[in-house]
């Protein structure tokens, strides 16, 4: 079994080669005599990357990896668990825990299902990046368009599995020491593709993907007063969507300035 997902069976003619990177089913390596292969014994590739890279993407600290290129391929670290799983025809994802800050994806790594299991992707409140961004890949394969779908254990209120955008900075009585103001700044996306290559996301039930609110506007400056930063919307870019159950929330906008002497802000 080759990184690249292609396998060779030893003592055909000539090393015959089967590639199955492209979603093609193993059953078309069944009819080569004299061997017969056991479907489950091989990955249907639907992605360049394997589990430990797709780790890495989601979490840190160190990874646990094994079975790589079988049907038992497994890695973990502190924040997710990622396995094949043919029902899904890719990987599956599922958090461990909350994950206190942004992910980011590559725009070309295949099928790939995210189970929230209740829990939070949660950017730090200021860290001035979406929940979860999808980036182009330094050599982006076409045959692998990132299909993310995402979804929950449970459709209680107080279980659902969430994706949250950073705020804006903004006026907050001091507690917010890289704020230049006078205005709030706008808050960030809940997903954003920032690739120029299209991706395709799935929300299901018990999933909410929320912008993260506008900065507020400081008190008068130089006789102006600071304006709200508008609220982050919930998706941005070049994303095909399909919402099978799931929430968007778009982030609330700023509060303005109040001023005796200035036009309070928006």
């Amino acid at each position: 079994v080759r990184k690249d997902g292609t396998y060779t069976f030893e003592g055909l003619a000539a090393n015959t080669t089967f590639d199955l990177l492209k979603r093609r089913t193993i059953t078309e390596a069944k009819t080569v005599s004299p061997f017969i292969v056991e479907e489950q014994e091989y990955v249907y590739r639907t992605s360049k990357y394997n589990a430990k890279e797709i780790a890495e993407r989601f979490g840190s600290g160190s990874i646990s990896f094994s079975g790589e290129g079988t049907i038992d391929e497994f890695a973990q670290n502190e924040d997710v668990m990622v396995q094949v799983n043919p029902d899904y025809n890719g990987y599956l994802v599922t958090l461990k825990r909350d994950i206190d800050h942004g992910v980011a994806l590559w725009d070309d790594m295949g099928a790939i299902h995210v189970q929230m299991a209740a829990h939070y992707i949660n950017t730090d409140q200021y860290a001035d990046e979406p929940g979860l961004r999808f980036e182009g890949a330094s050599k982006y394969d076409s045959e692998f368009p990132t299909e993310l779908t995402v979804m929950n254990t449970s459709l209680a209120s107080d279980q659902l599995g969430r994706i949250n955008g950073a705020w804006g900075r903004g006026w907050d009585k001091g507690v917010n020491p890289n704020y230049v103001g006078p205005d709030g700044e706008d808050g960030y996306a809940g997903i954003e593709n920032k690739s120029k290559n299209p991706v395709f996301v799935t929300l299901e039930g018990g999933v909410v993907v929320t912008g993260g609110n506008g900065g507020n506007g400081a008190p008068r400056t130089n006789e102006v007063a600071g304006n709200g930063g508008k609220g982050g919307d919930a998706i941005v870019g070049l994303i095909d969507l399909t919402l099978e159950g799931g929430w968007l929330v778009g982030g609330n906008g700023g509060n303005g300035a109040s001023s005796t002497f200035a036009t309070g802000g928006n």
